[in-house]
């Protein structure tokens, strides 16, 4: 490989050193020569440019141009005041450079986001034999990408560093960036040593990754904690949607009597805003001014979020006016906070004090415009603002700017308009703008318009789970109950549910949620009494529920006891009970207030004399900064398996270990049914709703070198897993005997086989069945050996099968290794036996259950086993596991019995299933699919969230 110019373009030119009148370092008398160590402590002591400029003109006067340690000092101080051509320029002059200065100018170029010049300096080094040390690694890791650390990291090897702890923390953050959560966790759990940095570094990969129980066994694990560390966990939990947790957590920081910075206010005020806990964001808000943390934009910024989500506009503006200085974040703030509560002159007004002070808006700023037009009817300014984006500013509408016109033309009734512009070829397909569409045609009332936007989303395969809920409630809205039966019957055949409403208020620093008619709460008495109370002075006032809201096909005594106790009315009879007269009452709501719900909480604030204030904080509320969009995933290579009942349109991916059965012999025919592509493309393309299962089977291996001759393997049959497949789609027949190329065939001289006689039967059936199976799609095997093969198969396997969300099962019915051998301490070539001792180095396997519920698929339904030898500890153990690893449903098997008996452990109870001796050749798998089947099914039908957007 030659060694190129480091750079495409010319180093920029040196600028002059500003004048100096006398130099902080005194010149050598004339005539006397300064050695280069003098000269070498005097470098070590520069603070600015121009005393660094006087020793080099000393250096060179002096003819130690060509000394590399002065040249490398002269290189790092450059670098570090600013002058990097003078650092490249000296690198270039110096003959023969060693690792020192090599190292010194990789870390120069990585610092400033050089990565591939960083890279070709390395390979520089290597052609000039110069051996790279640990700073090399360090320097190099610093910015990388992914690929490139994985290939950095067989260098770390090479060259014996990978017990080092400060290079084993930059690969560890390098796999962490790049989101390979098992390739962290495996140099996690390879380094010798580990510190608070890379303790905390495999903590923020878990954190920012999503698998936040796996990040918190680490932190609480912790033997001593920075505020890094807290920080880590706590804003793991805020942007992944858990902010109770993130709140508890940090009162525990507080009484471990850990100091918050304004990391930590950031992420407690962006928990307080997800809750619409207001009281408490006040508190946080009272405790950063009381304590002294160091106020910026930044904090101030949040706090404006946070009130403005809360609800309190009036101290998210006390905020704002404080700010001395405001940027354009704290303007789009304010503007949002406006147009998000519907105070749309506020918001226009602030818009255009932001210009007339000279700040340039953003694509955010414009998201707050178009709602604050949208909530006033201003659909001609709307439409001038969403021109000027373009012309004016040379800002593109995103998908949110789309968002916010359909929102605001289907809010005047331009409903034509807004679908031709939600059709446009340069918009890409996006499920919240066309649920904000059929949204618009059921609060008009254009059926017409709304199936024909339902068949354009099927004809082009958009059609989501919501398009059907909100086809139904277009549908109920007009009365058209045959439409809604249709509609519900076709949802409850694939599986589809509404997302329920629910509303939630926070009393004394704690958030209580309710349900339409929930009775689980404490005071659930005290509630309905005053509900009654509610009732019978909205009637004094004349209210008369609006029954025509109730999307339901029952009688109108029905429909009033319907509307009393919608969530809302639930979480304000609540507030009433629990707060003092005056207290203003405030609710969070996921779902849209119905309009009876509105004129109710209306009247209630007239009767009470308290403010209500209801928020919404739903998932795929259009033209919300922080709008959702789901991510359609496509899946490759996956595996029709099944329900009994269904078997047609069911899906099976079959994993097995490829060392074990007869029957798991690979499929070495070619053609399309064997393509996991093809079989994609026809099983996952022709119904929506089909369920997938993949079932693991078999053991994993454990290689003990590199080029492997030996390894550990785990004893496992592969029955439960090959038994269990059987029971769904029928791919053999396990009435053959185990053994059935020994057993089933006979030769019969020259190149025949014959069946014998009395198998005929069962191998007919067996390879009709298999052949059937396969060629319909409903089966798909993918073969495995080691544990590394296995893992990164599952890997693949759910990052793929993760759209489906609660439709796919995953049952791990594989015995999967404990340990394995890292790279680094495996031998290359067989291991001898009578070298002397064996010294073998195991680490332990990552548990990939937790990763696969909380960062893989979090939505399916995971099945996983327990087997012990000890009955008396089975069931502790299984029930242990159930809760650590968050699985749906655990199988616990004594291993002298489990062909014979099961419990399946869940958090509903156990269930013990025996196979019927009655029955000749059943098994015990038979019952526990039927049971497994079931629950899924009960799974898919309550568990399915955030698919959902229709009204309540």
């Amino acid at each position: 490989m030659s060694s190129a110019p480091l750079f495409t373009s010319q180093p920029p030119p040196p600028t002059s050193p500003p004048p100096t009148t006398r130099s902080a370092i005194p010149s050598p008398p004339s005539g006397n020569r300064p050695p280069p160590e003098r000269l070498a402590f005097l470098l070590g002591k520069c603070k600015a440019l121009p005393q660094l400029l006087q020793i080099h003109a000393v250096i060179l006067r002096q003819g130690h141009e060509n000394n590399p340690i002065l040249n490398f000092k002269l290189q790092k101080y450059y670098s570090s005041l600013g002058r990097f051509d003078r650092s490249v320029s000296l690198f270039r002059r110096t003959a023969n450079p060693d690792v020192f200065f090599f190292t010194g100018m990789i870390n120069a170029h990585s610092a400033r986001g050089l990565h591939h010049e960083a890279i070709d300096l390395y390979v520089q080094m290597l052609c000039q034999c110069v051996e790279p040390n640990a700073f090399t690694f360090s320097s190099l890791l610093k910015s990388c990408s992914i690929r490139d650390g994985v290939l950095l990291h067989s260098q770390v090897i090479k060259f014996g560093l990978g017990g080092n702890l400060f290079v084993m923390t930059g690969l560890l953050d390098v796999y962490a960036k790049g989101g390979d959560v098992v390739s962290a966790r495996q140099v996690f759990d390879t380094m010798p040593e580990r510190s608070l940095v890379s303790m905390t570094a495999m903590l923020t990969c878990y954190a920012k990754h999503g698998n936040l129980d796996d990040a918190r066994v680490l932190f609480d694990g912790l033997e001593e904690r920075d505020v890094v560390s807290w920080n880590v966990m706590i804003d793991g939990y805020t942007q992944h949607a858990r902010p109770n947790d993130a709140l508890v957590l940090f009162r525990r920081m507080l009484k471990a009597k850990v100091k918050p910075t304004d990391i930590t206010i950031l992420s407690v005020l962006s928990a307080c805003g997800q809750l619409g806990a207001l009281e408490l964001g006040r508190w946080v808000h009272s405790y950063t001014v009381n304590n002294g943390i160091q106020a910026n934009v930044r904090v101030d910024t949040s706090l404006i979020d946070m009130y403005g989500k809360c609800g309190s506009l009036e101290d998210a503006r006390v905020v704002f006016d404080k700010i001395p200085a405001k940027d354009v974040v704290v303007w789009n703030s304010m503007i949002v906070g406006y147009a998000m509560h519907g105070f749309s002159q506020e918001a226009l007004q602030l818009f255009d004090e932001m210009c007339r002070m000279g700040f340039r808006p953003t694509d955010i700023t414009f998201i707050g415009v178009l709602n604050a037009c949208a909530h006033a009817g201003l659909v001609s300014e709307g439409k001038k603002f969403f021109s000027y984006m373009k012309e004016a500013y040379n800002l593109e509408p995103k998908v949110e700017h789309y968002g916010c016109m359909v929102n605001l033309l289907g809010r005047a009734g331009h409903l034509e308009e807004a679908y031709e512009l939600v059709k446009s070829p340069n918009m890409d397909p996006d499920p919240v703008l066309w649920g904000t569409l059929l949204g618009a045609c059921k609060l008009h009332g254009n059926v017409s318009l709304g199936e024909e936007i339902v068949k354009f989303l099927v004809s082009r395969n958009l059609a989501n789970d919501g398009t059907f809920v909100l086809l139904s409630n277009i549908y109920a809205a007009v009365g058209n109950w045959e439409g809604v039966a249709k509609v519900r019957a076709m949802m409850k055949e694939t599986g589809i549910l509404k997302e329920p409403g629910c509303s939630s208020i926070e009393i004394n620093n704690k958030v209580h949620e309710f349900l339409a008619g929930d009775l689980r709460h404490s005071k659930s008495k005290e509630i309905y009494m005053m509900l009654e109370e509610i009732n019978q002075r909205l009637k004094a006032h004349g209210y008369s529920p609006k029954i025509e809201t109730v999307l339901h096909n029952v009688g109108e005594k029905e429909k009033e006891q319907s509307l009393a106790v919608h969530s809302e009315r639930l979480a304000i009879a609540f507030g009433l009970i629990s707060t003092s007269p005056g207290t203003t009452i405030k609710i969070v709501k996921n779902l849209r207030v119905c309009s009876d719900c509105h004129a109710v909480t209306k009247l209630i604030s007239k009767i009470t004399g308290r403010r209500i204030v209801a928020l919404l904080l739903s998932k795929q509320c259009p033209g919300r900064v922080c709008m959702y969009r789901s991510t359609n995933l496509s899946t490759l290579g996956l595996i029709p398996a099944p329900s009994p009942a269904k078997a047609s349109r069911e899906l099976v991916l079959f994993l097995l270990g490829n060392h074990r059965r007869a029957i798991a012999a690979g499929d070495r025919r070619s053609g399309p049914s064997r393509n996991p592509v093809t079989f994609r493309r026809r099983s996952c393309g022709e119904t929506s709703g089909r369920r997938i299962v993949c079932v693991t089977s078999g053991g994993t291996t454990v290689p003990l070198e590199q080029r492997c001759v030996r390894y550990i393997d785990n004893f496992s049959s592969g029955h439960r897993g090959a038994a269990s497949t059987e029971g769904t789609c029928q791919p053999y027949c396990r009435s053959l005997p185990d053994d059935p190329l020994l057993e089933c065939f006979e030769s019969t001289g020259g190149s025949n086989i014959e069946v014998q006689q009395s198998q005929a039967e069962a191998v007919k059936k067996a390879i009709t069945n298999y052949h059937a199976a396969v060629e319909a799609g409903h089966l798909l095997k993918l073969q495995f050996t080691t544990i590394f093969e296995y893992l990164q198969l599952l890997h693949m396997i759910a990052i793929e099968l993760r759209n489906l969300g609660p439709h796919v099962m995953f049952y791990l019915a594989a015995a999967v290794s404990d340990f394995y051998v890292p790279w680094a301490s495996m031998v290359e070539h067989k291991i001898q036996s009578a070298s002397g001792p064996l010294d073998m180095r195991l680490a332990q396997v990552p548990k990939m259950l937790s990763v696969l519920r909380k960062d893989w698929a979090p939505l399916a339904f995971c099945v996983s086993f327990k087997l012990e030898t000890d009955s008396k500890i089975l069931l502790e153990k299984a029930a242990a596991a159930l809760r650590k690893y968050n699985m749906h449903a655990v199988v616990a098997n004594e291993l002298a019995t489990r062909k014979e008996e099961v419990t399946l452990v869940t958090l509903h109870g156990n269930a013990c299933i025996h196979r019927d001796k009655t029955l000749p050749g059943d098994d015990v798998e038979r019952p526990l699919i039927q049971l497994l089947v079931e629950q899924h099914t009960a799974y898919i039908e309550n568990n399915i969230q955030g698919q959902v957007t229709s009204h309540q």
